[in-house]
């Protein structure tokens, strides 16, 4: 086994609790819909084309024009990068959330998802603790619990604020270990936020994670290993 491959088990993977998130929070997986907003100017051109986005903020003299987009190119989208492209006068400070260019000429945003408003509670639902079984992340797998204080009916899982998966009473597969379990395989490297949403009829709860997948393996390592050492 090369040095490579042996790191496949010590993976770097953060993972945080987090209780459910309020009605007034919105978070954002693409630059092309985070509000953007400029101090010294107003906003004059706000334009999409592929995952990039241009914006313009002009007060008479002063101006600056900055191009952000989605990174990286290919594969999951994680960050997004913006780059002022031209400025003149007294340069506004434009800014995407808070990623702001000014008199500087680039900056990086903070991964995905990144949420906007209040992180509290809601006041009618009580919190689920999401864990995972299973990290083997030969094929970026992991295998997710919902801990609730009831015994749950329905549950829907989310990844990324994009609901996944349903299991309730009349969809229960005698074959699946318990209702509380979800498999997921992600697309790639990446930040990925997974919630469960679990009901009884009467009570209701909600639990997240972030998970941070980041494996240094290439698809052709994976394969190799796949072969060679598991038999696959």
């Amino acid at each position: 086994m090369n040095a490579r491959l042996s790191m496949l088990f010590a993976l770097a993977f953060v993972i945080v609790a987090m209780p459910a998130l309020a009605s007034t929070q919105v978070c954002y997986n693409g630059v092309a819909t985070i509000p953007a907003n400029c101090t010294g100017g107003t906003i004059t051109q706000d334009a999409i084309s592929g995952t990039c986005r241009k914006l313009v903020c002009a007060n008479g003299g002063n101006s600056v024009q900055a191009l952000a987009c989605d990174k990286p190119d290919i594969g999951t989208k994680i960050y997004f990068e913006m780059y002022k492209q031209s400025s003149s006068g007294v340069t506004p400070t434009l800014c995407i959330d808070g990623s702001c260019i000014q008199n500087n000429g680039y900056v990086k945003s903070s991964n995905y998802p990144i949420c906007i408003g209040n992180t509290t509670s809601p006041p009618n639902g009580e919190v689920a603790n999401v864990t995972i079984l299973s990290d083997l992340a030969t094929e970026q797998n992991r295998v997710f619990a919902c801990e609730t204080p009831f015994n749950l009916t329905a549950i829907d899982w989310y990844v990324n604020n994009t609901k996944v998966f349903h299991k309730d009473n009349t969809t229960q597969n005698p074959l699946w270990p318990t209702m509380t379990h979800f498999y997921n395989t992600f697309p790639g490297n990446g930040t990925y936020k997974v919630t469960c949403n679990a009901t009884n009829g009467s009570r209701n709860a909600s639990g997240s994670i972030i998970v941070n997948i980041n494996t240094p393996l290439t698809p052709a390592e994976i394969s190799h290993y796949q072969k060679t050492l598991l038999g696959k």
